[in-house]
């Protein structure tokens, strides 16, 4: 009886723990600025830019200080927009750099979808929380500080 008590608490404890393994907090749009401002980031609003795409509620860049590469962050209507949105700009990645040496990576969870790619000089990065996308595409030397900032925000 106690083996499966045991067992049972270490089983529900081992769920509990590995779920947040599974899921990523989404942020809202004042909470990417309020991070990546942290960092010494500029913030532009450019949802007029995207008028014409009612799907796409607020959309926000961040340029690094010496501007030489940018962040996006939007707020989609749905998930399944988003979901629409990113597997869009990951095939686009790829048609891009559809030859030579590149190493990809793409992660699917519970609420939440990952792709990395690292081509010939870039830096590729989405990454889709519910309703909300984080896209990168900068010059490989930057890949480390967009790192960090993709760690300070948890995407």
């Amino acid at each position: 009886m106690k083996k499966k008590l045991l067992l049972g608490l270490t089983c529900l404890l081992s769920v509990f723990l590995l779920t947040g393994c599974f899921t990523k907090k989404e942020i809202t749009t004042n909470e990417f600025k309020e991070k990546v401002s942290s960092l010494e980031y500029e913030i532009y609003d450019i949802s007029d830019q995207y008028k014409e795409y009612d799907f796409i509620k607020e959309a926000t860049v961040a340029k690094n200080s010496d501007k030489n590469y940018q962040i996006e962050f939007y707020v989609l209507e749905t998930e399944k927009k988003a979901k629409s949105m990113f597997e869009t700009n990951k095939e686009l990645f790829i048609q891009e750099h559809n030859s030579g040496t590149k190493m990809q990576v793409t992660t699917n969870m519970l609420n939440y979808s990952t792709y990395k790619m690292i081509a010939n000089d870039d830096y590729m990065y989405l990454c889709r929380v519910k309703s909300t996308l984080l896209y990168i595409n900068v010059e490989k030397e930057y890949q480390k500080e967009v790192e960090e900032l993709i760690k300070k925000i948890g995407y």
